[in-house]
């Protein structure tokens, strides 16, 4: 990875939590095998969704709730450490907002809580939030522009 040029055109596929994470564990970690998680840039094309029924209708009703209501809301996502885990601390840190964040074993389990109103939505990834459309309403995208499948949906920039 660290031999491919640096022209913007190379993409590599890394397990976040690992790349990201190794580095504190010390000798005979990442960085002393050659890798250099300080000059990654992680894309984690990330939606924060809630349930159709979900009296949350947008994003701006989702802050609203987290500022009036701090920790009331919670997140679901794949396991703790994951990308999912990392979009729900960004979002919170973005925008100043508490919300709880509620690790699965996995999708499957997520999709289930979080129809089932176990949980108040999810940070998830682009394909959830398609495969589950009419079922969940993606309130925000973490991209530079609106996912074609998804053109109602705002990206965290605009929102920012």
């Amino acid at each position: 990875m660290n031999t491919l040029p640096g022209d913007g055109v190379n993409i590599v596929g890394i397990n976040l939590p690992h790349i990201v994470l190794a580095p504190f564990e010390g000798p005979g970690a990442v960085q002393d095998r050659g890798h250099h998680a300080d000059v990654l840039v992680p894309l984690h094309p990330g939606r924060a969704v809630v349930p159709d029924s979900s009296p949350i209708k947008t994003f701006q009703d989702f802050l609203k709730t987290a500022k009036e209501e701090p920790g009331k809301l919670t997140l679901g996502g794949s396991g703790l450490n994951s990308a999912n885990h990392a979009a729900h601390e960004r979002l919170n840190s973005e925008f100043g907002v508490r919300t709880l964040y509620v690790p699965f074993k996995g999708t499957g389990d997520m999709t289930i809580a979080v129809a089932g109103g176990h949980v108040s939505g999810a940070m998830s990834y682009t394909a959830f939030a398609i495969n589950n459309k009419g079922k969940m309403r993606a309130l925000a995208v973490a991209m530079d522009k609106r996912h074609p499948l998804l053109p109602d949906t705002p990206t965290f920039k605009e929102l920012a």
